[in-house]
């Protein structure tokens, strides 16, 4: 009996030396953090593993996380009833700081743990998916699909998510009645140690006091008979000689000294005052000019590239407004459309002003000019007026080649006549917007022959036809005195009295006009 009693004050007596600093409380809170960690990376790890995003490595890791998760709430429960035993049965404490922390942060453990044996048959199910393994699979899906329902998953998760609430609100507690009782302890003992120095700074100056009087006295009259001698009164005297011989170059030389000083550190304030808030160099600012469109119709575009290098920043926290006034800058140009091959396009680049006025800035240059000579812009052909004698001349033998060619051979006597021309140029919008579009010109030919007539005899019979033939040119395109275009034979029609004037309203209607 002697020996269990032993063995028990020994028990309660290494309770009371690892409680004295609170550290049971501190370990706790220590477990409650780490698990508390755990189980949100569990968690976060179980949601990418239902989105099929985890690995087969990767689930191992959630599985390990896991473990040591419930490792940690099975120390925080081990570590509860220590505190437990010491608070309730050794120290007697009952504050309500500390019964609301423990009982918050015990059920809290205590809900998680229950729920550990349904998440770990899920986790086991997943890591078997992922390894598959058709065992583990069978084993660990049976037992899945039997105690882990939809809705046991789901109340699952709301008991987690309880017991991890009441766990925080159990730290927080538990940091308050930590602090509270180390300040109470604090309290007490300073109270001891503030009146056992205050009785030993009280001796001690009193020492120091007799001490100090001993040693006035002792010296007292050695300083009084040296200050009488005659060698001590000459030094004086010659002393204030000097300093009468003297007095216009001293009060110079002090006045001198301070203005010297003054100056210095007025130089520093000034200089300080006037030097800029930061240096910029607009060195690394390029500007880029590009020009799209068609001959005559050219749209300019000015982007820049690079920053300003900002430095010798004076006041580091005016370093956000110096960087956006330095980017605060306006790009014009002084022509941005209607640009045709040759043209000389030029942007400048010019820094706003800035609107706070106590910053000063200095830079190497404010204003950055760009120019280049438009060129390589596609030449347009938008008037019968564009093309040469030349290429009339080629227009108009395609033309009659294509004819001969679909008369027929049994056939004399061929007559070919231009009637009418017409052109339908390109609209300007078109041309500035860049939209898809083509100058059109239709040509109208009379042809006339004497066509082999059928007969049964050998007597060759000719009767007369005319008719008149539509052709239109599209997609010219044009470049130095270059020209190509498309040709096609559009409409041939029967002659009658009416064929041209009907051919002439359709195609001033289609937005055509008679070359004059």
């Amino acid at each position: 009996m002697e020996d269990e009693k032993k063995q028990s004050v020994s028990f309660s007596d290494y309770i009371k030396t690892f409680s004295k600093k609170c550290l049971f409380e501190k370990v706790l809170i220590s477990f409650f953090a780490i698990f508390t960690l755990l189980f949100i990376v569990t968690f976060i790890m179980l949601y990418k593993a239902e989105q099929g995003s985890l690995t087969k490595s990767t689930v191992s890791i959630m599985s390990a996380i896991f473990s040591i998760y419930k490792l940690f709430v099975f120390l925080s429960i081990v570590d509860l009833c220590l505190i437990a035993y010491n608070r309730f049965f050794i120290c007697k404490d009952k504050s309500t700081i500390f019964m609301g922390a423990y009982i918050l942060g015990a059920v809290g453990t205590l809900l998680a743990f229950m729920q550990n044996f349904k998440l770990t048959i899920y986790i086991n199910f997943i890591k078997s998916l992922y390894g598959f393994s058709l065992k583990s699979i069978f084993s660990y899906g049976a037992k899945a699909l039997t105690k882990f329902s939809q809705r046991t998953a789901n109340f699952t998760f709301a008991f987690y998510i309880l017991a991890i609430i009441m766990i925080i609100a159990s730290i927080l507690l538990f940091i308050v009645f930590i602090t509270n009782y180390q300040e109470e302890k604090t309290s007490v003992k300073s109270d001891e140690e503030t009146k056992a120095s205050l009785d030993t700074a009280k001796k001690d100056i009193d020492k120091a006091i007799d001490a100090s009087m001993d040693f006035v006295e002792k010296n007292a009259k050695v300083v009084k008979d040296a200050f009488e001698s005659d060698e001590v009164k000459k030094a004086i005297n010659t002393s204030k000689d000097t300093i009468n011989k003297n007095k216009n170059k001293i009060i110079f030389s002090i006045v001198a000294v301070v203005v010297i000083i003054i100056a210095i550190f007025s130089f520093k304030t000034i200089s300080y005052n006037l030097k800029p808030d930061a240096v910029v160099s607009m060195k690394n600012i390029k500007i880029q000019i590009n020009v799209n469109g068609k001959d005559g119709f050219g749209k300019a575009k000015a982007t820049v590239e690079g920053e300003p290098l900002v430095s010798e920043i004076k006041d580091p926290k005016k370093t956000s407004l110096i960087y956006s006034t330095v980017r605060n800058y306006d790009v014009k140009l002084d022509k941005e459309s209607g640009l045709k091959n040759g043209d000389t396009v030029t942007a400048t680049l010019t820094l706003k002003e800035n609107a706070n006025k106590s910053l000063k800035l200095k830079f190497d240059k404010k204003e950055i000019t760009q120019s280049i000579t438009v060129s390589n812009l596609e030449e347009i052909v938008n008037s019968i007026k564009d093309l040469d004698s030349t290429v009339r001349d080629r227009m108009d033998r395609k033309i009659k080649a294509d004819i001969v060619q679909n008369i027929s051979t049994h056939s004399k006597n061929l007559k070919l006549e231009k009637v009418k021309t017409y052109e339908k140029p390109m609209a300007d919008a078109d041309l500035e917007n860049g939209a898809y579009t083509t100058f059109l010109v239709r040509e109208i030919y009379k042809v006339s022959y004497e066509s082999e007539k059928f007969t049964f005899s050998d007597k060759k019979e000719y009767e007369q036809k005319e008719e008149f033939y539509v052709y239109e040119f599209s997609n010219f395109k044009k470049k130095n005195n270059s020209v190509i275009f498309d040709v096609y034979r559009k409409d041939v029609r029967k002659s009658s009295d009416t064929v041209i004037e009907d051919l002439d309203n359709r195609y001033k209607i289609e937005g055509f006009k008679e070359e004059k």
